[in-house]
C-alpha cells in the first residue's frame, strides 16, 4: 500500500497488502483495507508501520470497507451475502441489506447497489441499524457482479458530489468451447448465458455448469445428445465437480450456510447433504479449504463418510487454494500466495514431505491429467503444462505454454480437460449486451437529492 499527494510527487510506501480487495482511510488517521482478497481486514496508521489485524467472527470475505465516524464499525460488502455492518472492535458482522453490494455511508443514511441501480435508507449511527425502507436513488448505474454483490461504478465524496458512469449491469454471457492444445476452438452448440464454474464428468460426455439465470443453479450439458437440463432449483451454488464415479454431482451452496449438497447425475431425486472439495481416487476422501480469521484460507482433508472430522494438511500464514488429487492419491497440488502472487506447488499426501513449485510466473486453477503424467494450470490468457512423474519420486519439468485466449476466468474452475488430455473446455465471451463506457457523470451537492428522495418515500410509506 502507497500512498501520493493529490498535488504530485513521489508515492510513499505504507504497508504490505496483500491481495487487497479495497480500502478506507478514516478521519483519525487509520487506514482499514480488506488484505488476503477481503478475508482478512486490516488497519494502519495513515503513516505507515506494522498492519493491525482485526480478527471476524465467522466466516467470509469483506470487500469495500467504509470506516464510520467514530472509528469503531465500518460498512463493509460481503459477496456473498450482502452489505452490513462491521465491529472493529469485536469482530462481529451484522447484515444489513441482502443481496446488495457497495455499502458507503453518507450523514444519515446507508447507500448500496443493486444492479444498474443505487438505492438509499436512513441509517441509525448510534445503534448501527437501518430506521427505514429502501429507495432507488439513481438508476442506470454501470454495476459490476461480484459474487452475488453488484459493484457499482460510481463513488461520492462527503461533501456530496457524486461521479458515476452510466450503463446497467451487464450480462457477462459466454458460451462454452473446446479448444486444443494448439489453441483450435470448436462450439460446443450452447446458447450464450451467464455461465460460472463447470466441471466435466469422468468419462467426458457430460459437462456441470453452474448458471446464473438469474441466480445460480447446477445444469448439466449433454456433449452426445446435445440436451441442457436444469439440477437444482434455487440452490446458489459457489462450485461444482463430479464424483470420481459419475454418478453424483457436488456443489457448495451458500443459501443454506455455505454447506455442501450433491444431485444424481439423472436428477432423479433432491439435493442430499454431501461433502465438496477435490476427491481422492478412490472417493473416500476429499482435499478443501476452510478460513481462518487468523490464518486465511487453508487446506484440510476430510472422509466422505463417518464421522471423522477434517484434518489440517496446510495451514500457513499465507493464503492457500484449489487443492487437487493426484490420480494416484499420493499428492496433492494447490495455489499459493507465498511469493507474493499466486503460484502452483505440490506437495506429498499424507506428509510430511518437501514442496515443489510448478508454475514460475503465476498460476491459478491447476488440474491433474487422468494419467498423472501431467499439470495443467492458467496464468492470466495463457494456458500451460509442465509434465512431471509421480514414481519412485516427483519431478517436474519446466512449464511450457500450450494456447492462448481471451477465456473467462470464473470462480475457483474456469476451464476443465478431456479425459484424453488433448481438449479444454473454456468459456467464450460473447460481446457485452451494453454500450461501453465513454465519459463520467459528475452530479454536485446530491445528497440533497438522496435526502428528498428517501423522505418522500418514507412519507409515502407512511400513508
Amino acid at each position: 500500500m502507497k500512498k501520493v499527494a493529490v498535488s504530485g510527487g513521489e508515492p510513499i510506501e505504507l504497508c504490505a497488502a496483500p491481495n487487497a480487495w479495497g480500502g478506507s482511510w478514516g478521519t483519525d488517521g487509520t487506514i482499514l483495507f480488506a488484505t488476503d482478497e477481503g478475508r482478512r481486514p486490516t488497519k494502519v496508521s495513515e503513516n505507515g508501520g506494522v498492519p493491525q489485524p482485526i480478527l471476524i467472527i465467522g466466516k467470509g470475505a469483506f470487500t469495500r470497507p467504509d470506516i464510520l465516524p467514530g472509528g469503531k464499525a465500518a460498512i463493509v460488502s460481503n459477496p456473498l451475502l450482502g452489505v452490513g455492518v462491521l465491529s472493529l472492535e469485536t469482530g462481529e458482522f451484522r447484515l444489513l441489506v441482502a443481496d446488495a453490494g457497495g455499502g458507503r455511508y453518507m450523514p444519515g443514511h446507508l447507500v448500496f447497489a443493486r444492479p444498474g441501480l443505487l438505492l438509499a435508507a436512513p441509517f441509525d449511527l448510534e445503534r448501527l441499524a437501518l430506521t427505514g425502507p429502501e429507495t432507488v436513488v439513481l438508476e442506470a448505474v454501470r454495476t459490476e457482479l461480484e459474487g452475488v454483490a453488484p459493484e457499482p461504478q460510481a463513488v461520492f465524496s462527503r461533501d456530496g458530489t457524486l461521479v458515476y458512469a452510466q450503463g446497467g449491469a451487464p450480462r457477462n454471457f459466454t458460451r462454452p468451447v473446446w479448444v486444443d492444445r494448439q489453441g483450435k476452438v470448436q462450439p460446443l452448440d450452447m446458447p450464450a448465458r451467464s455461465y460460472r464454474t463447470l466441471s466435466l464428468s469422468p468419462d467426458g460426455r457430460m459437462l456441470a455448469l453452474i448458471i446464473a439465470d438469474p441466480r445460480n443453479d447446477v445444469w448439466v450439458q449433454d456433449l452426445e445428445r446435445g440436451a441442457l437440463t436444469q439440477r437444482t432449483f434455487g440452490a446458489e451454488p459457489e462450485v461444482v465437480t463430479w464424483t470420481p464415479d459419475g454418478k453424483r454431482i457436488a456443489f457448495g451452496s451458500r443459501r443454506y450456510g455455505k454447506r455442501a449438497f450433491s444431485v444424481p447425475r439423472d436428477g432423479s431425486s433432491q439435493p442430499d447433504p454431501f461433502v465438496f472439495g477435490s476427491f481422492s481416487p478412490d472417493g473416500e476422501l476429499v482435499a478443501t479449504v476452510q478460513g481462518d480469521p487468523s490464518t486465511g484460507l487453508d487446506l484440510f482433508v476430510q472422509p466422505v463418510k463417518g464421522t471423522q472430522t477434517q484434518q489440517p494438511f496446510l495451514r500457513t500464514r499465507f493464503t492457500e487454494a484449489g487443492p487437487k488429487f493426484s490420480p494416484d492419491g499420493r499428492w496433492i497440488a494447490y495455489g499459493s500466495d507465498e511469493s507474493g502472487q499466486y503460484e502452483i506447488y505440490v506437495r506429498p499426501y499424507p506428509g510430511p514431505g518437501s514442496k515443489w513449485q510448478i508454475s514460475n510466473d503465476g498460476g491459478v486453477h491447476v488440474i491433474w491429467s487422468r494419467d498423472g503424467k501431467e499439470l495443467f494450470y492458467r496464468n492470466g490468457q495463457k494456458w500451460m503444462s509442465v509434465a512431471v512423474n509421480l514414481a519412485p519420486e516427483f519431478t517436474a519439468a519446466m512449464p511450457r505454454l500450450l494456447f492462448e485466449g481471451p477465456y473467462l476466468l470464473v470462480g475457483s474452475q474456469s476451464y476443465d480437460v478431456s479425459p484424453d488430455g488433448q481438449r479444454f473446455v473454456v468459456l467464450e465471451p460473447v460481446e457485452a449486451q451494453i454500450a461501453p463506457v465513454t465519459h463520467l457523470n459528475i452530479v454536485l451537492n446530491w445528497f440533497a437529492d438522496v435526502k428528498r428522495r428517501v423522505g418522500s418515500a418514507s412519507v409515502q410509506t407512511r400513508r
